[in-house]
């Protein structure tokens, strides 16, 4: 997951705005000045005009982009895969053959480790495989519930 983005400033930490005591004029007067000063900092943060006339939307598409995965252009951070999908798919067939047979997955994963001669763990396999029964069972969940919405 990319790292968090890191505000400067006024936005960088919670700005309580105290208002108690206040006549409405005064209160209202103050939190335009609390509100705008923010707002200018906004802008400036994300780099776009307050004058342009597309500036919100400017604003909310530099937001979206730092904040929401889906709108991201950033790659995960940390090492990359070394595991191809083929790799993953020859495992789990490779282990999903001896667990159907009545082997536990640790002795499944202990077996196909001295067989694929890969020079990796038995623990490693275990996890991997586990991991691979998750996503297929979460695609299975996924598809059936598409197929109540669609019924």
């Amino acid at each position: 997951m990319a790292r968090p983005y890191k505000y400067t400033g006024i936005l960088a930490k919670p700005a309580p705005l105290d208002l108690r005591g206040l006549d409405p004029q005064s209160a209202a007067a103050e939190f335009r000045r609390w509100w705008e000063a923010r707002i200018a900092a906004l802008f400036a943060d994300c780099g776009v005009d307050p004058a342009a006339p597309d500036g919100w939307t400017g604003v909310a598409l530099m937001l979206m982009q730092r904040h929401v995965p889906g709108f991201s252009d950033t790659r995960r951070l940390g090492a990359p895969r070394k595991t191809t999908v083929d790799d993953d798919i020859s495992l789990f067939v490779e282990m999903n053959k001896r667990t159907t047979a009545g082997m536990s997955v640790r002795s499944a994963a202990e077996l196909v480790a001295r067989q694929r001669r890969k020079n990796e763990k038995p623990s490693a396999i275990d996890i991997r495989y586990r991991r691979i029964l998750k996503r297929i069972g979460e695609g299975v969940a996924l598809r059936r519930k598409e197929q109540a919405r669609q019924k």
